[in-house]
C-alpha cells in the first residue's frame, strides 16, 4: 500500500499538473469552444517537439515541497459557484524519502469561515496561509479538479480496481439532475469501477456500516488515488504508452493548476525511485478537532481545533514527514490510516 501511495501521488500530480500551459493557451485563443476528447488529444497533440522548457518551478528535486489537491463541488464546467470539499495536501520530503497525504475536513473553521469557502472566496494566497496555519506546511502549488474531471481521468484510464473493506448503502446520495436523493450501494471486495462510480464513492458521506462521515470518504478518496498507478498504464488506458508532455497536454484540457511542464517532468523523475519512499495518510480528525456549540458560530455546524490549538496537528504531521522525532504523546498518530 505504501509503495502504491507514492506512485499515485506522483501520477495524480503529474497528470493534473498540466493545466497551466493549457490555461495560458486558452486565454490567448478565444475560439476554443469545447474540451477535446482524450482520443482527440492523442491525435492532435502528437508533436515531435518533446523538449522541456527552461522555466521557473514550484517543486524541486532536492528540497521538500507540497502540493494541495483541491476537489471542487462543481457539477458542470458552466457553474461559477463552488466550494473546495476535498482538500489533500501532498507533502514530499526527499531527504527522508517520505510522502504524506494530509486530508482536512471541509467544515474546519479557520480565519473567520469554513475552510472549503476560503479558496473561492479569498483566493489561492489565502488558502496557502490557511493551510500553513492548520498544518504548519505552506503549499507550494495547487491542482484543482471537479466532478467531471474525476470521471474523465478514471474513464481515460479504462477504469480502476478497488478493494473495499466495507460494503455500505447510502440512501441520501444527491441526484444532481433531479435535485433529490437516491440510494447507492456497494459490496465489499475487489471490483472494477468506472469514473461515475468512483465519483459516487468519493462523494458519499451518509452510508451505513460506519461509512457515513467526511472522514470515511477521505479514506475512500485515498483508495481511489492508490488504484490509479495500476490503471494508468493498463492496456485500456489512453495514457499508455506514457509520454510526459503528451500526458501534460491531455490533462490540462480539464484541470487547473499553477504547476508547469517542467514541474511535471521533475515530478515524473521520482517514479524510478518510488520503491525507496514510504507514503502515509494523515487525517485531521477528531484526534485534533471538536464540534463546538452551534451558538458560538451563528448556528453553524463547524469543527475547530481542541483548545483552539493547531500545534498538535503541526507536530503530528512533522513526525509523519520525518522532520522531528516522535515524542510518546505523538506516537499514537501513527495508528491513523
Amino acid at each position: 500500500m505504501i509503495k502504491k501511495l507514492f506512485i499515485i501521488t506522483l501520477l495524480v500530480l503529474v497528470s493534473s499538473v498540466v493545466v497551466f500551459t493549457a490555461y495560458q493557451a486558452y486565454k490567448l485563443s478565444n475560439n476554443v469552444k469545447e474540451l477535446i476528447s482524450p482520443t482527440g488529444s492523442l491525435s492532435k497533440k502528437d508533436s515531435k517537439d518533446t523538449k522541456i522548457p527552461d522555466e521557473p518551478t514550484k517543486v524541486s528535486k532536492d528540497k521538500m515541497f507540497s502540493v494541495l489537491l483541491l476537489g471542487i463541488d462543481r457539477r458542470h464546467k458552466s457553474e461559477t459557484s463552488f466550494r473546495t470539499d476535498i482538500m489533500i495536501l501532498v507533502s514530499v520530503n526527499q531527504t527522508k524519502k517520505k510522502v504524506v497525504f494530509t486530508s482536512v475536513p471541509r467544515d474546519l473553521w479557520v480565519n473567520g469561515g469554513r475552510i472549503n469557502a476560503t479558496y473561492v472566496g479569498s483566493g489561492w494566497p489565502a488558502m496557502q496561509d490557511a493551510f500553513e496555519r492548520i498544518t504548519g506546511q505552506k503549499p507550494d502549488a495547487f491542482i484543482q479538479s471537479d466532478f467531471e474531471d474525476l470521471v474523465w481521468i478514471v474513464d481515460t484510464m479504462g477504469g480502476i480496481d478497488l478493494d473495499l473493506e466495507t460494503g455500505f448503502i447510502d440512501s441520501e446520495y444527491p441526484n444532481d439532475v433531479t435535485k433529490t436523493y437516491q440510494t447507492v450501494s456497494f459490496n465489499s471486495g475487489l471490483q472494477h469501477v468506472d469514473g461515475r462510480t468512483a465519483l459516487i464513492l468519493s462523494r458519499s458521506r451518509h452510508g451505513n456500516n460506519g461509512e457515513g462521515s467526511d472522514f470515511k470518504r477521505m479514506l475512500r478518496q485515498h483508495k481511489i488515488l492508490k488504484a490509479m498507478p495500476e490503471a494508468i498504464l493498463s492496456t485500456k488506458s489512453l495514457f499508455n504508452p506514457l509520454n510526459v508532455k503528451k500526458f501534460y497536454e491531455m490533462v490540462t484540457e480539464h484541470m487547473v493548476t499553477d504547476l508547469g511542464l517542467k514541474d511535471t517532468d521533475i515530478l515524473w523523475s521520482f517514479y524510478p525511485q518510488r520503491n525507496e519512499y514510504t507514503v502515509e495518510s494523515f487525517l485531521v480528525d477528531s484526534t485534533f478537532l471538536h464540534n463546538p456549540p452551534l451558538s458560538e458560530y451563528g448556528g453553524a455546524w463547524v469543527l475547530v481545533p481542541i483548545n483552539n490549538d493547531y500545534s498538535p496537528i503541526h507536530t503530528a504531521l512533522s513526525v509523519k514527514l520525518g522532520l522531528i522525532d516522535p515524542a510518546p504523546e505523538t506516537i499514537k498518530t501513527e495508528e491513523q490510516p
